[in-house]
């Protein structure tokens, strides 16, 4: 019997499985790393919870209104921040097409006194005909028609606690009677509706008794109009025909484009959208006006303070973030705007030298350099030839097998150089290479970079402030500030 063997001369590298290799050797840290990111996770999703249930309030009074249509006038914004208009206007409305009620709404604050400690606060009063059933909430429909009742209201269950125990003391079957402008009120019902960023308690009464309350405000201009609509009619085009058939100092707008546009005054227009989209909150600019042009086989060397913007120039270039404005192109790739994908190819062609050479501890050497190719379609035995004639060229061929905790600092570094050429890129980025290392380790690394990289051609963008080493390079740029403000040749 003849027995035929076949060589595999294209075997795929086997994998190293990093994840499963930290799980067994860096335990500690990989818990440290998951609890840090679990409460980064936890803060977020309260964040987010706060955010969503916030903004849920403030548009409980535009989503409770029986109306499909809503007109406002044309200077309004928000809830707090009106423009009063002729309900002419609402009855020009109901002429239209398809409408099958209009209801003009009052909104003001007005001064509430305390019954029980007699301090004066400003309440949310709303003024609504109680033959209309104006608003979709239960405790004032319920109690709607004992408003037609002169001098009575109904009271928010949702009332800070500053206005009183109104609520614990009406559900005790108790008559509750306050002052507002003067006026001796008696609360008649209870309904609920949330306070918002700037509502702290809500008031609803008779659009008469509004007026006898808020003795500045002039009969027929009114807040919000909710319009009603005949069943089957189009939105839209009911919609349409008001815009183009009432004047300018109006405008309408779909219930819930109403409660949308609530949300946009809060979340663009006031603090409270700062304060939860931290990613706007806390951007800032750290680049500025960097105009720079890296020729194929140029050596430059990039000085400056600390904090200047040296590193994330490094960053931005290696695809490690993203560009936010302006324009980026490596190697002819644009990365402003690039996908993740793009960003990956990028990458193949880019080789990283950090400065704290960010080896693994539970990989040798050999392994350290392999993880470079991991990204890269390259075969087992291509692959290990190439890491053995790079760490052969650095003057490691002999701690091939070596971990990082039986290397010196200057062997480390020289692993992280072999990393970043062993894919042969085209382009090296070098994160302060030498800032660890000692005077003449710091130079052996950098003229080994320096040779390894003329002889392939390969482009170098060092950032250091290491003077020993400027005499290596082909042109040196100075940055300050998130400014390049010189260029010189050397």
């Amino acid at each position: 019997m003849t027995k035929i063997t076949q060589k595999n001369m294209t075997q795929p590298k086997k994998p190293l499985f990093l994840s499963w290799l930290q799980l067994r050797q860096e335990r500690a840290r990989l818990l440290v790393a998951i609890a840090g990111i679990s409460f980064a996770d936890v803060l977020m999703f309260l964040q987010m919870g706060f955010r969503g249930a916030l903004f849920s309030s403030a548009v409980e009074f535009h989503n409770s209104l029986n109306g499909e249509i809503v007109m406002l006038s044309g200077r309004s914004r928000s809830l707090i921040s009106l423009d009063r208009f002729t309900e002419r206007r609402l009855y020009e409305a109901a002429g239209i097409a398809g409408v099958a009620s209009v209801s003009p709404i009052y909104l003001n604050s007005i001064q509430w006194r305390n019954p029980y400690n007699k301090e004066i606060w400003d309440i949310y009063a709303i003024g609504i005909n109680p033959e209309h059933q104006v608003m979709n909430i239960p405790g004032i429909e319920a109690n709607r028609q004992k408003l037609r009742e002169p001098d009575t209201a109904l009271f928010n269950l949702g009332s800070r606690k500053e206005f009183g125990p109104i609520a614990q003391r009406f559900q005790a079957g108790e008559s509750v009677t306050t002052e507002i402008n003067e006026r001796q009120i008696k609360i008649r019902g209870l309904f609920k509706l949330s306070p918002t960023f700037g509502i702290n308690a809500y008031l609803v009464t008779s659009d008469i008794n509004f007026l006898r309350m808020a003795k500045f405000r002039q009969k027929g201009l009114i807040d919000v109009g909710a319009i009603g609509l005949k069943p089957g009619a189009d939105v839209q085009k009911v919609l349409a025909q008001m815009r183009s058939r009432l004047p300018n100092d109006v405008k309408v707008m779909t219930r819930d484009d109403y409660a949308r546009a609530e949300v946009a005054f809060w979340n663009a227009s006031t603090p409270v959208g700062y304060t939860f989209d931290l990613g706007v909150l806390l951007q800032k600019q750290i680049l500025f006006d960097i105009n720079l042009q890296i020729e194929r086989g140029e050596i430059i060397i990039m000085t400056g303070p600390s904090g200047s913007g040296k590193t994330t120039l490094l960053t931005l270039m290696g695809s490690f973030r993203s560009v936010q404005q302006g324009s980026l192109s490596i190697l002819g790739c644009q990365l402003f705007n690039a996908s993740q994908e793009q960003m990956t190819l990028a990458r193949r062609h880019i080789g990283y030298i950090f400065q704290a050479h960010n080896l693994s501890n539970f990989l040798t050497a050999h392994q350290n350099v392999e993880m470079a190719l991991e990204i890269h379609d390259v075969t087992a035995s291509l692959a290990d030839a190439r890491i053995r004639n790079i760490l052969t060229a650095v003057g490691l061929e002999d701690r091939m097998h070596y971990y990082p905790s039986d290397l010196s600092g200057g062997q480390k570094q020289r692993v992280a150089i072999a990393r970043a050429l062993v894919s042969q890129p085209k382009i090296i980025l070098a994160d302060e290479p030498t800032a660890a290392l000692d005077k003449k380790s710091g130079r052996d690394v950098v003229e080994i970079m320096e040779k390894l990289a003329r002889e392939k051609g390969c482009t170098i963008l060092l950032v250091t402030n290491d003077n020993r080493i400027l005499d290596l390079a082909d042109r040196i740029i100075y940055m300050e500030d998130g400014y390049l403000v010189n260029h010189s040749l050397t």
